[in-house]
């Protein structure tokens, strides 16, 4: 497809979920942003059926999706970013390095912790668990600008996780996150760190031992969630860590 015509379905989308749009959604959902919600107030069910009538135009090939999808992120409304996921999930598994490149670019328009977990957990994260793409490819992430970029680090690197790969370099990766100051990548970091304390409590213990007294608390409240009240009482900072 040309340029005109993806920017035709952008335009078809917008009117689609201005005229699907239902204002309990909103009241429903926004509560969960607090970095704020704008959306149309899509239903879920007029949003996958959106994807399927973009999914089924005529001439409308794998480029595309990449192609209309480099538009959608940089829309303001929420659901433009979730209909890149939804034609995201039928790539699921197939992604060459070369779109693995393409989609992570895609990170610099994150505004939203769902979008940023949903895209680490659906395409980034198999790539990786995979071999498609290295490691190595994304460490960079940990100092990136965006704090949503380096909030996808660790949530990347849950997939690896869960499919038991080495957790040993997967902590050294994330490591200079440890100490980051934005309060998303702190929930990630400790949401990446509990999967490793439940796949292996001794090297994840380890780990959390070396930052107890100089890392921030939200990290060690998620980490340690799963722990007896003993456990997490380990963990309690010998002196005063500074709130982010």
């Amino acid at each position: 497809m040309d340029d005109s015509s993806l920017r035709a379905i952008v335009s078809q989308a917008r009117a689609y979920c201005s005229s699907h749009s239902d204002p309990a959604v909103i009241t429903k959902y926004s509560k969960y942003f607090k970095e704020g919600y704008d959306a149309f107030g899509v239903p879920d069910t007029d949003l996958r059926a959106l994807k399927d009538l973009v999914a089924a135009k005529p001439h409308f090939e794998r480029g595309d999706i990449f192609s209309l999808a480099d538009l959608l992120v940089c829309e303001p409304k929420y659901e433009m970013t979730s209909l890149v996921i939804l034609l995201m999930r039928d790539l699921r598994g197939t992604l060459t390095l070369g779109e693995f490149r393409r989609a992570a670019q895609w990170l610099d328009h994150i505004r939203n912790w769902a979008h940023c977990d949903v895209l680490c957990g659906e395409v980034y994260g198999p790539c990786i668990r995979d071999g498609v793409v290295s490691r190595a490819e994304i460490e960079d992430w940990a100092r990136a600008e965006w704090k949503w970029r380096r909030r996808a680090l660790p949530v990347t690197l849950i997939t690896s996780v869960a499919a038991r790969k080495e957790l040993a370099p997967l902590l050294t990766s994330v490591r200079p996150l440890m100490h980051d100051g934005q309060k998303c990548v702190q929930q990630g970091m400790g949401w990446f760190l509990r999967e490793v304390w439940k796949a292996d409590h001794v090297l994840a213990e380890g780990f959390l031992s070396e930052f107890k007294d100089t890392s921030p608390r939200v990290i060690f409240q998620y980490a340690t969630e799963k722990m007896t009240p003993e456990g997490k009482e380990r963990f309690r900072a010998a002196k005063k860590v500074p709130r982010s």
